[in-house]
């Protein structure tokens, strides 16, 4: 007979199972994240008092390496 996923998850957290898979925080809403996307630093920072120099290296960082991946969402 095979296990179902959640069994083998419970039987790894041990006695804190239970209130660890139950958890439940309302605390940030869905809608204040910001998800990743080419246009991130125009929707979050742009009407921050942050420095354009600031915003253009924040821009490049996010477009390079595996950050850029988070992109194509």
């Amino acid at each position: 007979m095979a296990t179902s996923p959640r069994t083998t998850i419970q039987s790894f957290l041990g006695p804190k199972a239970e209130s660890l898979l139950r958890f439940h925080s309302p605390k940030i809403a869905r809608e204040r994240l910001h998800l990743p996307g080419p246009d991130f630093i125009d929707r979050v920072w742009v009407g921050s008092d942050r420095n354009i120099r600031v915003l253009t290296s924040w821009q490049r960082i996010y477009e390079h390496g595996r950050l850029q991946k988070g992109f194509n969402c």
